[in-house]
């Protein structure tokens, strides 16, 4: 278990801020795909500072995991400075941030190469595509970020076979925590065990599919797996498991030995091995991973103010959106299109409320005052 006791000077998390240059990573240039209302980004990561709003959303969900991420790792990195260890939320936040900016370009290779090969050159999409969006984002950001940010990334990345990375980074708790957090997050909080079945079924079976009553199996499995490192970390137990175990029992549910994207079935052994000795040190502090939700830990400023920039970014085609949405006869249109646009589900909406209905009020429909959806 890892013990790195210190007592550095506490910041409050409402007193910590995003640096500028975090979300300066993600942007990129972008530019529309001939003949459809895709477009593609050609330089940098495409990720942040989206103009077009079709554009804006569809890249809102990976935002959206990213930013949770990195709320719910500086909550537990803050816990853990609290009670003495060696950590740092400042460096956690700025971090996961943009921790998938390959995301977009290594999609956007792969789904148009020829617009790719076009404009960058020839082979240039399948160059991106050979490597892990995880790899191709440290490409994209490597001298646009602080090294120690940059190589925390590094030792997150998926096969990451071009970046050197310190072996002493692989055991320090900011680490642990974020590398725990990125797997247990989608856009919610899930259960590790949950989670990292869904990585086994969807990398390691035939079409990424399982029945029902096969992925409760592998999730059951799974739980237990976590839970007898978690005993035997604790001393509840004098039997310990290892990566050749773990990754044997992953076997025995029909999981193939290797995938695409995460090569070696013994890779995802060894991160459930990992992230269930992180949630033992968690438990054993005293923190309570439970209480984890949609409102715990709440929503930071430093969040807050990202996500309003993400949206206002499209401010602008926004307004023709609304204007496309009011040409509608009557108010009951207006407000069925508004929804089926802005769905509550979409965590952008939020921030898109206020400046729908400052449009609606202002153009359309005095003396009919819109104030909720």
């Amino acid at each position: 278990m890892l013990r790195e006791r210190r007592r550095p000077e506490i910041i409050k998390p409402s007193e910590r801020s995003l640096a500028p240059h975090s979300l300066n990573a993600l942007r990129g240039k972008v530019i529309p795909v001939e003949g459809t209302p895709a477009s593609v980004v050609i330089d940098g990561s495409g990720m942040f500072g989206l103009t077009n709003w079709a554009d804006n959303k569809k890249w809102s969900g990976i935002f959206h995991h990213s930013l949770l991420t990195g709320r719910i790792a500086e909550y537990l990195s803050q816990q853990m400075l609290e009670r003495g260890f060696q950590t740092n939320p400042q460096r956690i936040i700025n971090t996961m941030v943009f921790s998938h900016a390959g995301r977009r370009a290594w999609e956007d290779a792969r789904d148009f190469p020829e617009t790719i090969n076009a404009v960058i050159g020839q082979g240039t999409a399948q160059d991106q595509t050979r490597v892990t969006n995880e790899v191709l984002g440290l490409r994209i950001i490597k001298d646009k970020v602080p090294p120690d940010e940059f190589n925390l990334v590094a030792a997150l990345a998926h096969d990451n076979t071009e970046v050197k990375v310190d072996p002493a980074i692989y055991e320090s708790l900011d680490y642990r925590l974020t590398s725990y957090v990125d797997h247990r997050t989608t856009h919610v909080f899930q259960p590790l065990h949950t989670r990292m079945a869904g990585f086994l079924i969807a990398n390691y079976f035939d079409g990424g599919k399982v029945p029902a009553e096969k992925q409760t199996e592998i999730e059951e499995t799974i739980l237990a797996l976590i839970n007898q490192k978690k005993q035997f970390l604790t001393g509840n137990s004098t039997t310990d498991i290892s990566s050749d175990d773990a990754n044997t029992i992953l076997g025995y549910l029909g999981a193939h030995d290797s995938s695409a994207r995460l090569t070696d079935r013994r890779h995802l052994a060894d991160l459930i091995l990992q992230d269930a000795e992180t949630e033992a040190q968690l438990e054993q502090a005293g923190i309570d991973l439970h209480t984890i939700n949609a409102h715990i830990p709440p929503m930071p400023t430093w969040e807050d103010q990202a996500r309003k920039e993400y949206v206002l970014a499209a401010q602008e085609d926004l307004q023709e959106v609304f204007k496309q949405i009011t040409s509608y006869d009557n108010i009951p249109e207006i407000i069925a299109a508004s929804y089926k646009e802005f769905p509550d589900e979409l965590w952008s909406t939020n921030y898109i409320k206020p400046l729908l209905l400052d449009y609606l009020n202002r153009t359309t429909l005095p003396p009919y005052r819109l104030t909720t959806r």
